[in-house]
């Protein structure tokens, strides 16, 4: 996801998405300025988050969202290929899946990999799996 001072979002946020086993964060800094590196050091020396500095701004008569765009392109080329799995997220943006599958990621039956392998379509891009019309 791509941030910008947004600290105090950003541990709720995470700490739901790793109870439903997500188990990389690939985090976007785009110009913050609330030393997030500081304040989430504890899980980047679990090695459960990977910040990029992304100092970009949108070119005149330009959307914002293009530099979110073009974040999420770099993660992809640069990180799809180590995982098997990458969802974008908003920080205020939470995956929920369909009650009886949260029952079976938080019982222990299932992971949430599993779940993806068993129903989700998926396709091979460059250097990533993406998925879409998730079932879920």
């Amino acid at each position: 996801t791509m941030i910008k001072n947004k600290n105090y979002e950003l541990i709720e946020w995470m700490e739901y998405h790793l109870l439903l086993g997500i188990e990389h964060f690939y985090l976007y800094n785009n110009l913050g300025d609330d030393h997030v590196e500081s304040f989430l050091r504890p899980y980047l020396d679990r090695g459960l988050v990977t910040i990029v500095q992304w100092p970009f701004v949108p070119l005149p008569n330009e959307h914002w969202n293009m530099i979110q765009s073009a974040s999420m392109n770099h993660m992809l080329k640069n990180f799809g290929p180590f995982n098997r799995w990458i969802g974008y997220f908003d920080v205020d943006e939470y995956f929920f899946p369909s009650d009886r599958h949260f029952s079976s990621i938080l019982g222990g039956e299932k992971s949430l990999v599993q779940l993806f392998d068993e129903h989700v379509s998926s396709y091979r891009s460059a250097g990533a799996i993406q998925f879409f019309n998730c079932p879920m």
